[in-house]
């Protein structure tokens, strides 16, 4: 079994905990891949935890054993803590919603394929940290209303620190809050970003493989 990142766990859930939980009237939800985090049908199990896989009964029955699951997260269940403390073996996403369970589902469900500039359908692994943290700073306005659809936030990993990363929007615009693990819950914001990520060379491959999540029928 692999070993938890060396972050100062406790502050770094604390961290967590403050971002998911501390803004009403939205709600905690997490995007879990269970090819990273096999124990979590077990552990959704155990604790009665609210879920939905995302990949429908049409899909075929080993890549449905390995659907990612939407679960919605209790500030006071003992499961919200255990998932938090894989924070750094890029388990899954973190989202802040006002929305249902349901709604959240389809829009979640809407993401899992893609299509590439050709039509292509795609699996997109936007429930790997990894993967939405390359992703996500290179979104057009168009792209992102689509990725945000009814969140308000998501809350990830940052890959090699570690660091716990918000994404949100203001006025149409992309907002980065980097908060420092080390640093606990008093750690400062980065400034809301105006500017267009997707100028990196870093993600412009990704960029031109996905043409923006959409529903695949």
């Amino acid at each position: 079994m692999d070993q938890p990142a060396n972050l100062q766990p406790n502050t770094t859930l604390q961290t967590a905990r403050s971002l998911l939980f501390a803004a009403p009237p939205g709600h905690g939800y997490a995007v879990i891949d269970p090819d990273f985090c096999p124990q979590i049908l077990a552990m959704i199990e155990q604790h009665h935890v609210e879920h939905a896989a995302l990949l429908g009964r049409h899909f075929a029955p080993d890549l449905l054993r390995r659907s990612p699951h939407l679960v919605k997260l209790d500030p006071f269940s003992p499961f919200s803590d255990w998932l938090l403390s894989g924070w750094g073996r890029s388990w899954g996403i973190y989202a802040v919603s006002s929305a249902s369970m349901d709604t959240l589902r389809e829009h979640f469900r809407s993401l899992v394929m893609v299509l590439d500039p050709s039509g292509t359908p795609l699996f997109f692994r936007y429930y790997d940290p990894r993967v939405f943290g390359v992703y996500l700073p290179t979104v057009n306005e168009q792209e992102a209303d689509c990725v945000f659809g009814p969140v308000a936030s998501y809350i990830f990993e940052e890959e090699d620190t570690h660091a716990i990363l918000r994404f949100s929007r203001k006025n149409k615009l992309l907002k980065v809050d980097r908060f420092d693990v080390t640093a606990g819950i008093t750690a400062q914001p980065s400034t809301p970003s105006t500017q267009d990520f997707g100028l990196s060379s870093k993600y412009s491959a990704l960029r031109s493989r996905p043409a923006g999540p959409r529903t695949h029928h």
